[in-house]
Protein backbone atom coordinates (compact mmCIF):
# COMPACT_ATOMS: atom_id res chain seq x y z
CA UNK A 1 0.00 0.00 0.00
CA UNK A 2 2.87 2.18 0.77
CA UNK A 3 4.71 1.74 -1.96
CA UNK A 4 1.74 1.63 -4.80
CA UNK A 5 -0.68 4.44 -2.95
CA UNK A 6 -3.74 3.10 -3.09
CA UNK A 7 -6.18 3.50 -0.50
CA UNK A 8 -6.93 0.62 1.88
CA UNK A 9 -10.46 1.01 0.80
CA UNK A 10 -9.61 -0.50 -2.48
CA UNK A 11 -7.78 -2.99 -1.29
CA UNK A 12 -9.18 -4.34 1.66
CA UNK A 13 -13.43 -5.36 0.77
CA UNK A 14 -15.07 -3.45 3.61
CA UNK A 15 -18.49 -4.46 2.69
CA UNK A 16 -20.68 -5.23 6.03
CA UNK A 17 -21.07 -8.58 6.27
CA UNK A 18 -24.63 -8.81 7.41
CA UNK A 19 -25.98 -11.33 9.91
CA UNK A 20 -27.87 -13.95 7.27
CA UNK A 21 -24.39 -14.02 5.71
CA UNK A 22 -22.35 -14.14 9.22
CA UNK A 23 -25.01 -17.07 10.16
CA UNK A 24 -24.59 -18.91 6.96
CA UNK A 25 -20.28 -18.53 7.31
CA UNK A 26 -20.65 -20.03 11.55
CA UNK A 27 -22.68 -23.08 10.06
CA UNK A 28 -20.23 -23.74 6.69
CA UNK A 29 -17.42 -23.15 8.89
CA UNK A 30 -18.43 -25.75 11.60
CA UNK A 31 -19.04 -28.13 8.98
CA UNK A 32 -15.75 -27.68 7.73
CA UNK A 33 -13.82 -28.88 11.42
CA UNK A 34 -14.32 -32.75 10.73
CA UNK A 35 -12.35 -32.23 6.92
CA UNK A 36 -10.22 -30.04 8.63
CA UNK A 37 -9.13 -32.45 11.48
CA UNK A 38 -8.79 -35.26 9.55
CA UNK A 39 -6.27 -33.64 6.96
CA UNK A 40 -4.04 -32.18 10.27
CA UNK A 41 -4.42 -35.79 11.84
CA UNK A 42 -3.23 -37.09 8.69
CA UNK A 43 -0.37 -35.51 8.25
CA UNK A 44 0.50 -35.75 12.22
CA UNK A 45 0.89 -39.48 11.38
CA UNK A 46 4.01 -38.15 9.62
CA UNK A 47 5.18 -34.51 10.84
CA UNK A 48 4.83 -33.53 14.12
CA UNK A 49 1.88 -31.17 14.88
CA UNK A 50 3.56 -27.54 15.72
CA UNK A 51 0.35 -26.46 17.08
CA UNK A 52 -0.06 -28.56 19.75
CA UNK A 53 3.74 -28.33 20.73
CA UNK A 54 3.12 -24.29 21.13
CA UNK A 55 0.23 -24.87 23.30
CA UNK A 56 1.84 -27.45 25.75
CA UNK A 57 2.74 -25.32 27.85
CA UNK A 58 0.02 -22.82 28.46
CA UNK A 59 -3.13 -23.14 30.93
CA UNK A 60 -6.71 -22.55 31.15
CA UNK A 61 -5.72 -19.49 33.77
CA UNK A 62 -4.12 -17.39 30.56
CA UNK A 63 -6.74 -18.48 29.00
CA UNK A 64 -8.19 -14.98 27.75
CA UNK A 65 -4.93 -13.51 26.42
CA UNK A 66 -3.94 -17.04 24.37
CA UNK A 67 -7.69 -16.39 22.91
CA UNK A 68 -6.55 -12.70 21.64
CA UNK A 69 -2.73 -14.08 20.79
CA UNK A 70 -3.60 -17.17 18.67
CA UNK A 71 -7.14 -16.45 17.67
CA UNK A 72 -8.11 -12.97 17.50
CA UNK A 73 -4.71 -11.39 16.31
CA UNK A 74 -4.25 -14.27 13.52
CA UNK A 75 -7.45 -13.86 12.22
CA UNK A 76 -7.56 -9.91 11.34
CA UNK A 77 -3.71 -9.90 10.59
CA UNK A 78 -3.59 -13.07 7.95
CA UNK A 79 -7.19 -12.21 6.46
CA UNK A 80 -6.40 -8.64 6.17
CA UNK A 81 -3.26 -9.78 4.60
CA UNK A 82 -4.09 -13.02 1.95
CA UNK A 83 -8.38 -12.69 1.97
CA UNK A 84 -7.72 -8.57 1.67
CA UNK A 85 -4.48 -7.39 -0.19
CA UNK A 86 -3.20 -10.80 -2.06
CA UNK A 87 -7.04 -11.94 -3.08
CA UNK A 88 -7.87 -8.95 -4.65
CA UNK A 89 -4.18 -8.83 -6.26
CA UNK A 90 -6.52 -11.61 -8.41
CA UNK A 91 -8.78 -9.16 -10.13
CA UNK A 92 -8.85 -10.38 -13.07
CA UNK A 93 -8.96 -14.62 -12.45
CA UNK A 94 -12.16 -16.53 -12.50
CA UNK A 95 -13.61 -17.42 -8.67
CA UNK A 96 -12.20 -20.90 -8.88
CA UNK A 97 -8.53 -20.31 -9.50
CA UNK A 98 -8.18 -17.03 -7.58
CA UNK A 99 -9.75 -18.79 -4.03
CA UNK A 100 -7.01 -21.99 -5.51
CA UNK A 101 -4.13 -19.74 -5.89
CA UNK A 102 -4.79 -17.86 -2.48
CA UNK A 103 -5.18 -21.27 -0.57
CA UNK A 104 -1.77 -22.78 -2.19
CA UNK A 105 0.01 -19.65 -1.18
CA UNK A 106 -1.77 -19.48 2.53
CA UNK A 107 -0.65 -23.13 3.05
CA UNK A 108 3.04 -22.40 2.08
CA UNK A 109 2.92 -19.49 4.19
CA UNK A 110 2.86 -21.97 7.30
CA UNK A 111 5.89 -23.58 6.25
CA UNK A 112 4.98 -26.77 8.25
CA UNK A 113 3.91 -29.72 6.25
CA UNK A 114 1.69 -30.93 9.21
CA UNK A 115 -0.29 -27.73 8.28
CA UNK A 116 -0.47 -26.76 4.74
CA UNK A 117 -2.93 -29.27 3.44
CA UNK A 118 -5.79 -28.16 6.33
CA UNK A 119 -4.71 -24.61 5.67
CA UNK A 120 -4.62 -24.60 2.43
CA UNK A 121 -8.32 -26.32 2.07
CA UNK A 122 -9.64 -23.94 4.58
CA UNK A 123 -7.78 -20.87 3.38
CA UNK A 124 -9.61 -21.92 -0.50
CA UNK A 125 -13.32 -21.87 1.72
CA UNK A 126 -12.12 -18.53 3.48
CA UNK A 127 -11.13 -17.06 -0.25
CA UNK A 128 -14.86 -18.08 -1.63
CA UNK A 129 -16.52 -16.71 1.33
CA UNK A 130 -14.64 -12.86 0.85
CA UNK A 131 -15.52 -13.25 -3.17
CA UNK A 132 -19.30 -14.12 -2.65
CA UNK A 133 -19.97 -11.75 -0.05
CA UNK A 134 -17.66 -9.02 -0.73
CA UNK A 135 -16.67 -8.27 3.00
CA UNK A 136 -13.37 -9.57 4.59
CA UNK A 137 -15.51 -10.22 7.63
CA UNK A 138 -16.51 -13.24 6.62
CA UNK A 139 -13.07 -14.64 6.14
CA UNK A 140 -12.09 -13.04 10.14
CA UNK A 141 -15.14 -14.30 11.16
CA UNK A 142 -14.68 -17.85 9.83
CA UNK A 143 -10.98 -17.86 11.08
CA UNK A 144 -11.54 -17.01 14.41
CA UNK A 145 -14.66 -19.94 14.48
CA UNK A 146 -11.70 -22.22 13.61
CA UNK A 147 -8.74 -20.70 15.57
CA UNK A 148 -10.72 -20.55 19.04
CA UNK A 149 -12.26 -23.77 19.45
CA UNK A 150 -8.47 -25.65 18.71
CA UNK A 151 -7.50 -22.89 20.89
CA UNK A 152 -9.70 -23.86 23.78
CA UNK A 153 -9.01 -28.10 23.15
CA UNK A 154 -5.40 -27.56 23.21
CA UNK A 155 -5.04 -25.83 26.34
CA UNK A 156 -7.69 -27.87 27.82
CA UNK A 157 -5.65 -31.12 26.73
CA UNK A 158 -2.42 -29.63 28.53
CA UNK A 159 -4.32 -28.77 31.28
CA UNK A 160 -4.95 -32.56 32.37
CA UNK A 161 -2.35 -34.10 34.63
CA UNK A 162 0.36 -35.63 32.82
CA UNK A 163 -0.22 -39.38 34.07
CA UNK A 164 -3.29 -38.68 31.96
CA UNK A 165 -2.08 -37.49 29.13
CA UNK A 166 0.90 -40.00 29.14
CA UNK A 167 -1.89 -42.89 28.87
CA UNK A 168 -4.29 -41.31 26.56
CA UNK A 169 -0.40 -41.16 24.35
CA UNK A 170 0.01 -44.72 24.88
CA UNK A 171 -3.52 -46.04 24.06
CA UNK A 172 -3.38 -43.22 20.53
CA UNK A 173 -1.39 -46.02 18.60
CA UNK A 174 -4.27 -48.72 19.03
CA UNK A 175 -6.75 -46.61 18.30
CA UNK A 176 -5.76 -44.48 15.49
CA UNK A 177 -6.95 -46.41 12.34
CA UNK A 178 -10.72 -47.15 14.02
CA UNK A 179 -10.49 -43.05 14.76
CA UNK A 180 -9.55 -42.07 11.45
CA UNK A 181 -12.02 -44.44 9.62
CA UNK A 182 -14.90 -42.32 11.86
CA UNK A 183 -13.32 -39.68 10.92
CA UNK A 184 -13.58 -39.78 7.54
CA UNK A 185 -16.99 -40.79 7.74
CA UNK A 186 -18.05 -37.86 9.83
CA UNK A 187 -15.61 -35.56 7.67
CA UNK A 188 -17.62 -37.02 4.27
CA UNK A 189 -20.98 -36.19 5.67
CA UNK A 190 -20.29 -32.69 7.07
CA UNK A 191 -18.38 -31.50 3.99
CA UNK A 192 -21.48 -32.56 1.99
CA UNK A 193 -23.36 -30.78 4.07
CA UNK A 194 -21.53 -27.57 3.57
CA UNK A 195 -21.56 -28.29 0.22
CA UNK A 196 -25.36 -28.14 0.73
CA UNK A 197 -25.52 -25.28 2.86
CA UNK A 198 -23.43 -23.25 0.21
CA UNK A 199 -25.36 -23.73 -2.79
CA UNK A 200 -28.62 -23.47 -1.10
CA UNK A 201 -28.13 -20.34 0.97
CA UNK A 202 -26.58 -18.24 -1.46
CA UNK A 203 -23.62 -15.66 -0.02
CA UNK A 204 -24.46 -12.28 -1.13
CA UNK A 205 -22.93 -9.54 -3.34
CA UNK A 206 -21.46 -11.70 -6.12
CA UNK A 207 -19.84 -10.15 -9.01
CA UNK A 208 -17.33 -12.12 -10.13
CA UNK A 209 -17.65 -14.36 -13.44
CA UNK A 210 -17.59 -18.28 -12.33
CA UNK A 211 -15.00 -19.76 -14.48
Amino acid sequence: MLITRQNIKSIIPWKPLGWANAGYVVIMTALLFPTAALLSATMALFYPNAAMEITSGFTMENIIPLLFVLAVMPSIAEELSFRGAILTASEGMSIRNAAILNGVLFGLIHMNPQQIPYATFLGIVFALFVLHTKSIFSSILAHFVVNAPNVLLAVLAASFPSEVQEAASAGTNDAILPAMIVLAVIATFCYLGFLYVFNRFKLHNIQRHSD
